[in-house]
């Protein structure tokens, strides 16, 4: 949405209007960042997805 409109803001608030949604998406931060998630045997796994697919607890 960056490319069409001035900012990842504005083009999520484009966004927003095109789907009609209820409610208000705010972003944290423009910049890239990657996810990390500690289990609780403290292994760090990396990347939304290879969170989300992990069994590890």
């Amino acid at each position: 949405m960056s490319n069409i409109t001035e900012n990842v803001f504005e083009g999520i608030e484009v966004f927003a209007k095109v789907l009609n949604l209820k409610g208000k998406v705010v972003p944290l931060t423009e910049d890239k960042v990657t996810l990390v998630g500690q289990m609780q045997d403290g292994f760090m796994i990396i990347g939304e997805h290879n969170i989300t697919e992990s069994n590890q607890k």
